[in-house]
């Protein structure tokens, strides 16, 4: 777990209906450590916590790049500085400027010996979430139900995508419904991206028998 004091303070734990459907789902350490092609003997992180929680409702500390010197200019030398892109997924009931905040106290508090730390381009993003309640959801889940030949669930994904509640406020409050089309060895954002084409055909489909639904409505 994330060791900033109070991090966890203002996480909003799952609601009955939520554990439901990430329990209907059946998914186990021994699942997640075979489709992330983790090594024997890794530990995971992130406490006791259900590996789906721990990715898509818990927040997460990832530190993006490292720099200190280069290969270029390897040397038996004492490097002056050092450079890292550390970011924090906050989720809901989060406060992003109190998250931010709270990460760079405890960067400064735990720096090594004679290391002085410091900040630039701090940015916090609000969390964002919707209820996935109403018609345009049921059409959803019927559509991907007929697509996908089976019964389709809600789950919450992590993500940056930052315009998404912005644009929802703009249209009134509209409820966003975001379909990501991939599995777990998509591989999102990473070397070897790909999507199955047995996935890429059902969610033709499925967008099909989405917008016949809709037109109903």
């Amino acid at each position: 777990r994330i060791a900033i004091p109070g991090i966890y303070k203002d996480v909003r734990p799952l609601n009955r209906v939520e554990r439901k459907s990430l329990a209907s789902l059946r998914y186990t350490d021994g699942h997640f450590r075979k489709q992330a092609a983790v090594l024997p003997g890794v530990g995971l992180v992130g406490g006791k916590a259900a590996p789906l929680e721990k990715m898509w409702r818990l927040p997460s500390l990832s530190v993006n790049a490292i720099q200190a010197s280069s290969r270029k200019d390897v040397a038996n030398i004492v490097t002056e500085s050092a450079w890292c892109h550390v970011g924090i997924r906050v989720v809901p009931d989060m406060d992003p400027a109190k998250t931010a905040k709270r990460l760079m106290a405890h960067l400064k508090a735990h720096a090594p010996w004679g290391v002085k730390v410091e900040f630039s381009n701090v940015h916090a993003s609000p969390w964002w979430v919707t209820d996935p309640e109403g018609p345009a959801f049921s059409a959803a889940q019927r559509a991907l139900s007929r697509g996908y030949g089976r019964e389709a669930v809600f789950i919450g994904c992590g993500g940056s995508i930052p315009f998404v509640g912005p644009f929802a406020k703009v249209l009134g409050g509209a409820p966003a419904l975001l379909i990501g089309v991939e599995d777990p060895y998509t591989n999102a954002h990473s070397e070897n991206e790909s999507l199955h084409l047995g996935d890429f055909q059902k969610s033709i489909l499925s967008a099909i028998h989405l917008y016949e639904e809709l037109a109903r409505l």
